[in-house]
């Protein structure tokens, strides 16, 4: 808060100087103090509290006052909460619903006048000091008194998620505009005519009329949903609508001086507010779906287009049911869920009439420097929505059918997906990458005569550790072998497969980063039995024909190993020289170039029949699921995105796949 306070100290000296005028200087920390509470959030320093920034910001500018005189040029605003005692105050703004007490503040001005005394200042000095003090602590006051009439405005009702919605609306940080309402004779209606311009004189409003206020009867009745959350979207467009659309007329009409820095910046507060409290209650509709998916897209598309028809109609409290029966047969409710899909015919019918009204104003205006006025960016906004949905579901529509088909089996156990061309490519370049084209059975490096569809010179196999759970499209629960070896992982126990997969991926984290026990950093010997210490397997032996128990992963005295002797048709060194000859490529080219995606390619790179079948069908199928990521996570009838790879696939898809 620091430069905050500078900033706030060298303008208050340069209105002194009459360098700067009262309201520009207000304007001008109005921006500055907008732009410091959007960093204060991001890093977690806020507070729920709406008195904490403003008590905070006094004291800190206290002691930068105090710090500017020579009877305490050591000053911090530690020590000054320590001299007044306000440390035990401050932890008390932890609580979202404390309001301190004003005495506390009232009698700062004279502990703060006792304490230059007894440091011998001037009266001329401490006159000054507490004439640059005094403006920042009367703000304090004035936010107490706003917290108090806030506080009154709930008294006795229900606490439900709409009074905090609308508690957390009227208390802006960077603006006290709306709690000055609260001071107001009759505060609910100027707030339901600001929040929906419906005062109780209102002479429409469908069932809204209902004695009294919208705001007071309606929004914040808690027999309207009985637990008074947000469930219906048609409920919070009002707000929005006429949100989006206030004027400074709307404040000064109720005796409120407000600046247009400070509109603009409650504007901005009024719609992450309501974002933000749709996002943590994940309420918006009936089926609880997540935010961050297509819901967010449709939501945020539905909202501009009611926007731009309330302002075309005049009407913020025009129904979803009422704006759609405008522009095609079909007719919405106010409940979005993934039903509420727009297609393809309905966003051109609403984007057909919102044109219209752009078209219309174009026509008519008298001149071109007036065509642009504000009804006309609200059209924009909606049309660029509109556009932004209809390629959205482009991508989506053709993911939906890909993950539909992953829930099919066929005939032989296998999901249906598990052959089609894109999946079986992603499954080919994920494998091969995730275990450095490595057989992990027999330590062998994989052939890329595998991948040229030529039986006589054998074939690749994906293998599912898990032979009861073929229907599995995920990476973590295959590994990539040949046809010979295919049958010989069935001799396994799953749990002994992934000890050796999880094993051989230690060991080729070693040989990336160079920390092998060997010369240069390779893998050895030694590395190989340090990873796989204690550790032994049972399988059908290659060099024996029957199946073998207790089987160490190398050679221990007269105990034959896996690698090296029941899977050795190649000798162990020709293994481990092929096996580092991949990281020592992969290091140069990361070395040389810093980048990830390009060291893997060099691993690719040895595989050129692989590449060039299965690397671009491989990408397309990773888009894809990237594209499926909009439909969130808990859609009936979609398969799961965590059933394809879990974090450590991921991370490696983000490099293999990098644009």
């Amino acid at each position: 808060m620091n430069w905050q306070v500078e900033i706030a100290f060298k303008l208050d000296e340069m209105v002194r100087q009459n360098q700067l005028t009262p309201e520009l200087k207000d304007t001008i920390l109005g921006e500055f103090n907008s732009l410091f509470a959007e960093h204060y959030k991001l890093y977690g320093h806020s507070k729920e509290n709406p008195i904490y920034f403003s008590a905070r910001f006094a004291l800190y500018m206290m002691a930068r006052v105090l710090y500017s005189t020579p009877y305490w040029s050591n000053l911090s605003y530690q020590d000054l909460c320590t001299e007044l005692h306000f440390k035990k105050e401050l932890d008390q703004y932890d609580d979202p619903d404390h309001v301190p007490e004003k005495a506390i503040w009232e009698s700062l001005e004279d502990r703060i006048s006792g304490f230059l005394s007894e440091q011998e200042a001037p009266d001329d000095i401490i006159e000054s000091c507490l004439k640059k003090i005094v403006p920042y602590i009367e703000k304090v006051l004035q936010e107490i008194d706003l917290a108090n009439s806030a506080k009154d405005l709930f008294e006795g009702r229900t606490v439900t998620p709409r009074v905090l919605l609308i508690n957390d609306i009227i208390n802006c940080p960077d603006s006290d505009a709306l709690k000055m309402v609260t001071l107001l004779p009759a505060p609910m209606k100027a707030l339901a005519l600001l929040l929906a311009d419906h005062p109780d004189d209102h002479p429409g409003g469908r069932l809204y009329e209902i004695n009294g206020n919208w705001l007071s009867h309606q929004f914040l009745s808690i027999g309207l949903t009985r637990s008074g959350d947000i469930k219906d979207i048609g409920s919070i467009l009002p707000i929005i609508a006429r949100t989006n659309r206030w004027e400074i007329n709307d404040f000064n009409n109720l005796g409120i001086e407000i600046t247009q820095s400070e509109l603009n910046s409650l504007k901005k507060h009024v719609r992450a507010t309501i974002y933000q409290h749709l996002y943590d209650r994940n309420t918006i509709n009936h089926q609880n779906l997540m935010f961050g998916s297509l819901t967010e897209v449709i939501y945020k598309t539905i909202e501009s287009v009611h926007v731009a028809i309330a302002v075309h109609e005049d009407n913020n409290f025009i129904g979803i049911k009422e704006a759609s029966q405008k522009v095609g047969k079909r007719q919405y409710t106010d409940y979005l869920t993934q039903d509420t899909l727009l297609g393809s015919k309905t966003i051109i019918e609403f984007s057909d009439i919102i044109k219209s009204y752009l078209l219309h104003n174009f026509y008519t205006d008298g001149d071109l420097w007036t065509r642009f006025t504000e009804e006309n960016y609200y059209y924009i906004d909606a049309l660029n929505a509109l556009d932004e949905l209809s390629s959205v579901q482009d991508i989506v529509r053709p993911v939906r059918l890909m993950l539909r088909q992953a829930i099919g089996i066929d005939t032989r156990g296998y999901s249906l997906l598990f052959t089609n061309p894109l999946y079986k490519a992603w499954d080919i370049i994920m494998l091969l990458g995730d275990l450095f084209g490595t057989d992990a059975l027999s330590f062998e490096s994989l052939e890329d005569q595998l991948f040229d569809g030529d039986a006589n010179t054998r074939l690749f196999q994906p293998n599912h550790m898990d032979k009861t759970k073929k229907d599995s499209l995920a990476l973590y629960d295959q590994v990539l072998t040949n046809d010979d070896y295919h049958n010989t992982y069935h001799t396994m126990l799953e749990a002994d497969q992934r000890v050796l997969k999880e094993g051989l991926r230690k060991l080729i984290y070693l040989g990336c980063k160079g920390s092998g026990s060997g010369p240069n950093g390779e893998i050895t010997e030694v590395d190989i039995r340090k990873v796989f210490r204690g550790k032994t397997f049972s399988v059908l032996s290659r060099l024996t024909g029957v199946q073998e128990t207790d089987i160490p992963i190398l050679r221990q005295g007269n105990t034959l190993g896996l690698w090296d002797d029941h899977f050795g048709s190649q000798s162990l060194t020709d293994k481990l020289n092929i096996f580092n000859e991949k990281f020592q490529d992969f290091r140069s080219e990361y070395s040389r170039s810093g980048d990830l995606k390009l060291a893997y390619m060099t691993l690719y790179d040895k595989y050129p029949i692989a590449k060039v079948a299965f690397m671009n069908k491989a990408e397309l199928f990773n888009n894809k699921l990237g594209a499926a990521a909009l439909l969130g996570r808990n859609i009936r009838g979609i398969y799961p995105l965590n059933n394809f790879m879990r974090l450590y696939e991921a991370l490696l898809s983000d490099i293999v796949f990098a644009p």
